[in-house]
C-alpha cells in the first residue's frame, strides 16, 4: 500500500468525525468577531483608509494569537483518537502498509486540515468585510485594492509559525490514549506563551515554540520573520522526527 492509499484511507476515517464541523466552525469565528468590530466613528475612519488590508490584517492577527493555536491543539489531538477511540490501532498496524505510512498519512491529513482553516477564514473575512460594506456604505471598498503580495506573505507566515506547535501537539496526540493530556498541555503552553509575551517580554521567548505564531503578527518583530519562521520550522522537524521514532520503535502500539 502506497502513502496516497493511505492518505485516501485516513481521509475517508474522518467522514462520520467531527474534525470538518470544527474546521468550518473555528474559521468563522474570527470574521464574526470582526464584523461586529469598528463599530465607533473612530474605528471606522481607521477603516476607511485602507479597508481591505486593514481588515485582514487585524483577522489575521486574531487567528495567529488565539484561534490558530486552539485549533492545531484540537485538531491534533482528535485524529488519533479515531484508533484509540475506536480500539483499531492492532488493525491499522497489522495492515499492508508500513508504519512510516500511517504516520504520514496522518500528518497529512493534518495539513489538509489546516490548509483548509486558512483558507475558510480568507473566504469568511472576504464576506464579513463586503456585507460589513454594504451596513457602511462610506467604506467604498472597490476604490480601494488588496496588497496582494502581503496577504499571500501573511498566510504563509501564519502556516510557517505553527507548525512548532503542530509537530509537538501531534507527537502528544499520537502516543497518548488520553484526550485530556494533550489538550491540557496545548492550553497550558498557549497560557505560558501569552504569559511570556504580554507580561514577562522575555528577551528569549521567541525561542519557546508556541509563543511563535503571537510573534510574527507584531509589527516590531518585522525584521525577524524570517529567524522565527526558521525556528518554527526547526522544531517541527524536531518534534515529528521524534514522533516517528518513537512510533516505530512501537511504543505507541501498545
Amino acid at each position: 500500500m502506497n502513502l496516497l492509499t493511505s492518505f485516501r484511507t485516513e481521509l475517508l476515517k474522518t467522514r462520520r468525525t467531527s474534525l470538518w464541523y470544527l474546521c468550518c466552525t473555528a474559521a468563522i469565528l474570527v470574521p464574526f468577531f470582526m464584523f461586529f468590530d469598528y463599530e465607533s466613528g473612530e474605528g471606522l475612519n481607521e477603516l476607511k483608509t485602507d479597508p481591505w488590508n486593514i481588515y485582514f490584517r487585524q483577522g489575521q492577527r486574531a487567528m495567529n494569537i488565539m484561534f490558530l493555536p486552539m485549533y492545531i491543539v484540537l485538531i491534533t489531538t482528535l485524529l488519533p483518537q479515531i484508533e484509540y477511540k475506536n480500539n483499531t490501532w492492532k488493525q491499522v498496524l497489522t495492515s499492508p502498509q508500513s508504519t512510516s505510512h500511517i504516520f504520514f498519512s496522518k500528518l497529512l491529513v493534518i495539513q489538509v486540515l489546516i490548509l483548509l482553516f486558512i483558507l475558510l477564514h480568507n473566504l469568511f473575512m472576504l464576506v464579513s468585510l463586503t456585507t460589513k460594506s454594504v451596513l457602511y456604505p462610506t467604506l467604498v471598498l472597490w476604490e480601494h485594492t488588496i496588497n496582494w503580495m502581503e496577504f499571500l506573505k501573511m498566510n504563509a507566515i501564519s502556516y510557517m509559525s505553527i507548525l512548532a506547535t503542530l509537530g509537538l501537539q501531534f507527537w502528544l496526540g499520537i502516543r497518548s490514549k488520553s484526550f485530556l493530556l494533550p489538550i491540557g498541555v496545548g492550553i497550558g503552553l498557549w497560557i505560558l506563551s501569552a504569559v511570556m509575551v504580554a507580561e514577562l517580554h522575555w528577551p528569549y521567548a521567541k525561542y519557546f515554540p508556541n509563543v511563535i505564531p503571537m510573534m510574527v503578527v507584531f509589527p516590531k518583530l518585522a525584521p525577524g520573520l524570517s529567524t522565527l519562521t526558521l525556528i518554527s520550522v526547526g522544531y517541527a522537524v524536531l518534534f515529528l522526527g521524534l514522533a516517528l521514532l518513537e512510533f516505530n520503535t512501537k511504543k505507541v502500539k501498545e
